[in-house]
């Protein structure tokens, strides 16, 4: 006999409905939405180098995280990723002329990015590292709230 769910419905049944829902979220609208952010508080655990850490501004607000130079907003902070095709840190004076306030890098601050004193420039060990830590505690580290359950 088949095990019933609350709905009288089969455990074969609701795993085979569970398996055909796609969760998404729209590319331009972000699932979870925090008004603004220390840069102090998000840079904890990221792995800054250490002079360049201890010469970071306190007050300065961040108010998105982003990886993609294209949904960069007015007071967002960018990761720049070297990846396999393309480097991140080509898309950096694209982000800057955005609003990014803040720029995440493995690579030092070029010299064609000197004029732009107001943008402040961290230098990680780490892209991908710091990007996971960022985001985690861009959104208040939500996955460590969640209580999961495992079904066998």
């Amino acid at each position: 006999m088949a095990t019933r769910g609350p709905r009288g419905k089969t455990r074969a049944k609701i795993l085979k409905q569970i398996a055909g829902t796609k969760l998404r979220a729209s590319r331009g609208r972000p699932i979870l939405i925090h008004i603004r952010m220390k840069l102090s508080d998000l840079l904890a655990g990221a792995g800054a180098i250490e002079p360049v850490a201890s010469a970071i501004p306190a007050d300065v607000e961040v108010q998105a995280v982003a990886y993609d130079s294209r949904q960069v907003t007015q007071g967002s902070l960018f990761v720049a990723i070297r990846g396999e095709k393309a480097d991140g840190n080509a898309y950096v004076p694209e982000a800057i002329s955005k609003g990014a306030t803040v720029i995440v890098s493995e690579a030092p601050r070029s010299a064609d990015l000197a004029g732009t004193n107001e943008t402040v420039w961290i230098q990680v060990t780490h892209a991908r590292k710091a990007l996971a830590t960022i985001a985690a505690n861009f959104y208040s580290r939500s996955a460590d709230q969640l209580q999961l359950v495992g079904i066998t």
